[in-house]
């Protein structure tokens, strides 16, 4: 998912004043913009969400401007997070987890366990039986041993949670409005040096 705001005034300013000092006020312009942007995602996504900072911090990039090129762009990827990056508790019969602020839900029959790869995460028993035995294959499973059949139950990702939320249209606003004060700012300070 990608977030972009247009400048606009530009041509005005290149008209007013010399250009090389718009082109860098633009740059340092789009530049603090994307951070503003990214400030203001992270900040809206933690009041809504049970979910650190620094998740959300990890899965935003912003591509800052460069002298050929004056485009900015924030950037949002990731994969579902794993539902022990939010506030839980293992109980007798199942997880409880709360994902939003103030909600929670429960998982029947779920349990927390760290794999043999380090992983961690909520899990739950699959089918009717507790354990099935896997035929004799070669490559899967050479001893014939029974082996349990577990599903993981994964959070939401954060480009998924910035769609739901419509937070995308939110920022994108408030960023516009920033970036047109922003931008004459930027102007006046270097042709007032």
């Amino acid at each position: 998912m990608k977030m972009e705001v247009e400048l606009k005034g530009i041509k005005e300013a290149l008209e007013m004043y010399d250009p090389k000092k718009v082109r860098q006020a633009t740059r340092s312009t789009l530049d603090k913009t994307m951070t503003f942007m990214k400030r203001r995602l992270i900040t809206l996504v933690t009041e809504l969400y049970n979910l650190p900072a620094t998740e959300v911090r990890s899965a935003t990039k912003s591509v800052r401007t460069t002298m050929t090129e004056l485009v900015a762009t924030l950037k949002i990827s990731g994969k579902r997070i794993s539902l022990v990056k939010f506030p839980y508790a293992q109980m007798p019969k199942g997880v409880a987890a709360s994902i939003k602020l103030g909600k929670s839900f429960f998982i029947p029959h779920g349990f927390v366990q760290t794999m043999s790869t380090g992983f961690k995460g909520v899990f739950k028993r699959a089918g009717k039986f507790k354990f099935k035995i896997i035929p004799n294959v070669k490559h899967r499973n050479p001893a014939g041993v029974r082996r349990e059949i577990i599903r993981h139950y994964p959070g939401p990702s954060i480009p998924e949670i910035v769609g739901s939320e419509g937070f995308k249209p939110i920022v994108e606003k408030e960023a516009g409005e920033h970036m047109e004060k922003l931008l004459m700012e930027e102007i006046e300070k270097r042709i007032y040096k």
